[in-house]
């Protein structure tokens, strides 16, 4: 009898168990906001300006992916920071590399940035950058350092701009953290109210 009641508490004890870490990765799951911004930068070279001001104080992400030819007839293509000479695919490039001087294909208010290490077709040519807002909007712009001939570019970079960047490169909300650890918190209680009274119930019952 006493092996058949530890077997329930203990089976008991996994559910509620499972049901706290349920409840807490519920609780710290944070669906992605939506932009603030959203927008194309074309092949062409012109510039593209938000339409909304980036506000002092506040730290934005930069998330830009996609592919664009520098020279559509012979199939090259570049992304945000790098370029390659594999003319069999333009999307999973077979090599890549990082245009001469250092320069970024895609800039930031005119000027080259880093947009971090190489991203292939796997990953979507994905990128991210942070920002710190200074109360302005902001400008991008492709430049064709390959042969400078905007005339035979196709195609462009998609662009996104989220508010507030968090730990580990995901947008959350302060407030929802603290919510998901009252959550975390209240199910934990929660498990000891139960896991307690049953096992001294079953404890009792088998001391008898």
């Amino acid at each position: 009898m006493l092996k058949v009641n530890l077997k329930n508490v203990f089976l008991l004890f996994a559910f509620v168990l499972f049901l706290v870490g349920t409840l807490t990765v519920a609780a710290f799951t944070i669906e992605e906001p939506s932009p603030v911004w959203e927008g194309d930068v074309f092949s062409s070279g012109v510039e593209v300006t938000t339409s909304v001001a980036l506000l002092g104080g506040k730290q934005y992400q930069i998330v830009a992916n996609g592919t664009w030819w520098y020279d559509w007839p012979g199939n090259l293509a570049a992304d945000a920071q790098y370029y390659t000479t594999d003319f069999v695919n333009s999307v999973f490039w077979g090599d890549h590399f990082l245009p001469l001087g250092g320069g970024s294909f895609l800039q930031i208010n005119r000027q080259n940035v880093s947009w971090g290490e190489f991203s292939n077709g796997d990953t979507g040519h994905t990128y991210t950058r942070y920002y710190a807002g200074n109360g302005s909007a902001i400008t991008f712009r492709i430049v064709d350092w390959m042969d400078g001939n905007y005339d035979n570019n196709v195609c462009h970079i998609h662009l996104r701009i989220f508010k507030e960047v968090t730990v580990g490169g995901r947008i959350a909300d302060p407030d929802l953290e603290d919510a998901a650890a009252y959550v975390g918190l209240g199910a934990l209680v929660l498990a000891c109210a139960v896991i307690v009274p049953v096992t001294v119930h079953y404890h009792r019952k088998s001391a008898r």
